[in-house]
């Protein structure tokens, strides 16, 4: 019997001790596909067929394999006399003797939007390879786990915390673990590693309960029973009148896997956060110092030929507009490019309060061609930012809005600003705007109405 691979399993699958559950899927169904009747006329596969079969229902389910790995260091509970020292439980990665080993369990999650896999690495490993499987675990999860519905979120949310904590190590296969590493250090004559080791083992021993068990086929108290009774039996024997020696903690909050982790996670919420924000810049003014922001505000209407009113109504009839909901108050179109980098002047607009919403355009002075346009809600405020030029301001109300088509339908009313808007550099400031679009009864804004086309 292979004490590393106790009935052949990993042999039989011809899979590494650390292989991957997708490793061992993949490898099960080329063994299948070999071991196949059609492919095999005139031989009897049957027996070898089970045994594969057998061997995959085992390492394809993650708490049975665990339990088989732990036969490799769980067929003794004391030392027997022999000239031939125990074998040592070796790292399924880097292949070293360590006393700081433990069987460890790492989930990785992909997602592709109604389907969510979970995939498991486990093994027993030293603390950096630990590191590196829950490295390389956790990436594969952050950003590719989140894409599925349902499971995809909460698979993610759940590996990502396992992961981060240092992944899921079963209380009664390390406490084995250790224990058989504590016998092996002690039949090498290293009686203060031994010592150490069993001190370990007698504290993860005394821990064991029927819920944090991952072996449900063995009587809780009776395993702590019996590596309770090895471990003070194997301490009493290597006495020496020494104070006990402790082993430096590579599992705990300072271990590799916690520093990998947070460091994981640090990078990724700060790219997340930087491309977030760097996404809410698309309005951000040029860092030419502080701007110079002048108001504007409307006044009384002036006196005009054509009407007195400030803005004036189209009166189209209505043919089936539906009414569509109210938009936020934001940039709705851009017609500049940010490659071009260009410097950015602040022009902000203001509304008052009532069932009047505007729909904004800026256009360029002389060649009339759009800057932007945005929607502004009665009563709130929109802060732009927009390349420095010369502008004119036109805007249409209204309270029920139709899209950008129809706008606010027959109600809608055209207005035009008298004055030019000259977002401009001056000196080492930009110069911005600031328009309040309400009457008040000393407002510098003059406004006339427009028709449709003239919008």
């Amino acid at each position: 019997m292979n004490k590393d691979d106790a009935y052949g399993y990993y042999n039989l699958l011809d899979v590494s001790h650390n292989a991957s559950s997708e490793d061992i899927i993949k490898a099960y169904r080329v063994k299948a596909m070999e071991l196949h009747p059609d492919r095999n006329p005139g031989t009897d596969t049957t027996q070898i067929f089970q045994r594969l079969n057998e061997a995959y229902s085992v390492l394809s389910d993650t708490n049975k394999r665990a339990q088989y790995d732990s036969l490799s260091f769980s067929q003794r509970s004391e030392p027997q006399e022999s000239s031939k020292p125990i074998e040592p439980v070796l790292c399924s990665s880097c292949r070293i003797v360590s006393a700081h080993l433990r069987y460890v369990i790492f989930y990785s999650v992909i997602s592709l939007i109604l389907r969510s896999e979970r995939s498991v690495t486990q093994g027993v490993y030293c603390p950096k390879c630990a590191a590196k499987k829950s490295a390389t675990a956790t990436l594969i999860t952050w950003f590719l786990g989140w894409w599925g519905f349902p499971w995809g979120l909460v698979w993610t949310i759940t590996t990502l915390f396992s992961n981060g904590i240092g992944g899921m190590k079963p209380l009664d296969i390390n406490a084995k673990l250790l224990a058989h590493q504590a016998y092996y250090f002690a039949s090498i004559g290293k009686i203060a590693l031994a010592r150490a080791v069993a001190a370990n083992a007698l504290e993860l021993a005394l821990k064991i309960n029927r819920r944090n068990t991952l072996d449900k086929s063995v009587d809780p108290d009776t395993l702590r029973t019996s590596l309770v009774s090895g471990m003070n039996n194997l301490l009493q024997s290597l006495d020496d009148n020494t104070p006990l020696p402790r082993l430096k903690e590579k599992w705990g909050i300072h271990s590799p896997i916690i520093a990998v982790q947070s460091a994981i996670a640090i990078c990724v919420i700060s790219i997340v956060g930087t491309t977030i924000y760097w996404n809410n810049q698309s309005s951000s003014p040029s860092p030419i110092n502080t701007p110079d922001v002048n108001t504007y505000s409307v006044g009384p209407a002036s006196p005009s030929p054509q009407n007195q009113s400030v803005a004036s109504t189209d009166q189209a009839q209505p043919i089936n507009l539906i009414p569509l909901p109210l938009p936020q108050s934001h940039l709705m179109k851009r017609y500049w490019s940010r490659a071009d980098n260009p410097v950015l002047a602040p022009l902000q607009f203001e509304t008052a309060r009532g069932n009047s919403n505007f729909y904004i355009k800026v256009v360029d002075y002389l060649s009339n061609q759009p800057i932007a346009t945005c929607f502004v809600r009665g009563g709130e405020k929109l802060l732009l930012h927009i390349p420095v030029g010369t502008y004119r301001i036109r805007y249409a109300t209204g309270s029920i809005w139709y899209g950008t088509k129809d706008l606010f339908g027959p109600e809608t009313a055209y207005s035009e600003a008298d004055d030019k808007f000259d977002l401009s550099i001056q000196g080492d400031e930009v110069q911005g705007y600031t328009i309040e679009l309400y009457k008040q009864l000393n407002g510098n804004l003059s406004v006339k109405n427009i028709s449709k086309a003239e919008f």
